[in-house]
């Protein structure tokens, strides 16, 4: 691996990670988590992230974090 290729990799692990913090700053403000237990909203949290880690696309996996959200909610 070459130092360009060092650096675009570097680049896009830095952008997921941006990413996955916008993620996990979203889901803590999220409405939805009001309606669970306190003693639950961590385990919610955790699953809404790895959902955004595992999905190979974002607009995919932010449709499914709302859909949960607003069962949640309900």
């Amino acid at each position: 691996m070459d130092e360009k290729d060092r650096e675009a990799l570097t680049q896009r692990y830095t952008e997921l990670e941006t990413d996955l913090e916008k993620a996990e700053e979203s889901v803590q403000d999220s409405k939805g988590l009001t309606a669970i237990p306190e003693n639950g909203q961590a385990v919610v949290q955790k699953m809404i992230s790895l959902i955004y880690e595992c999905s190979v696309n974002r607009v995919a996996a932010k449709s499914l974090v709302d859909k949960v959200l607003a069962r949640l909610g309900e």
